[in-house]
């Protein structure tokens, strides 16, 4: 703007007085504020925005036990009346897992109800509706996967008349091997 009106002045006759070159800066400065407007916007953000810092486990992980109790570590101190079963959940597909989420200070906890099915992807989301103590919101939602490995459960008999002992491995497809 200030190269235009300087370019302008200069190109026009040298002859005009500094009194008119005074008006019409002065004209062209009103003009540019005029078109101004108050600055009323509410939704100004105060401090950092928060941010999913890591989850446990952590994004694509593979052999997760079935009984895992799944955090998200925030960059900061959040509001944990935003932090709650619609603000963190887990899916296994499109199904939610049923839990109970828990906060304190930047650490979100989802404890599943029950075990996590075996050999399974499951699908974790923080989303938008969580906010720090300025309340300030993600920017967007954070999601990330992870995959239980196969459970195993493990079953002895005891020796029969002097025989070895067999150890029957029960995997997560119900089958079953001797060794």
């Amino acid at each position: 703007m200030f190269i235009f009106v300087s370019c302008y002045l200069n190109t026009r006759q040298m002859g005009k007085t500094k009194i008119e070159k005074a008006w019409f800066m002065l004209l062209l400065l009103t003009f540019t504020m005029w078109q101004c407007d108050v600055d009323d916007f509410k939704g100004e953000t105060v401090g950092v925005c928060p941010v999913v810092v890591s989850t446990n486990p952590p994004d694509k992980s593979v052999n997760v036990v079935a009984d895992k109790i799944i955090t998200a570590l925030f960059n900061e101190k959040m509001d944990s009346s935003t932090i709650d079963a619609t603000t963190f959940l887990i899916k296994q597909g499109s199904e939610l897992v049923a839990g109970t989420v828990t906060f304190s200070d930047t650490v979100a906890t989802f404890t599943p109800a029950d075990y996590l099915s075996s050999n399974t992807v499951y699908t974790g989301i923080i989303t938008k509706g969580v906010r720090d103590m300025n309340g300030n919101a993600l920017i967007e939602n954070y999601i990330w996967t992870f995959k239980t490995g196969i459970i195993p459960v493990f079953i002895t008999t005891f020796p029969i008349d002097g025989q070895a002992a067999y150890l029957n491995l029960i995997l997560g497809n119900n089958s079953i091997l001797k060794n």
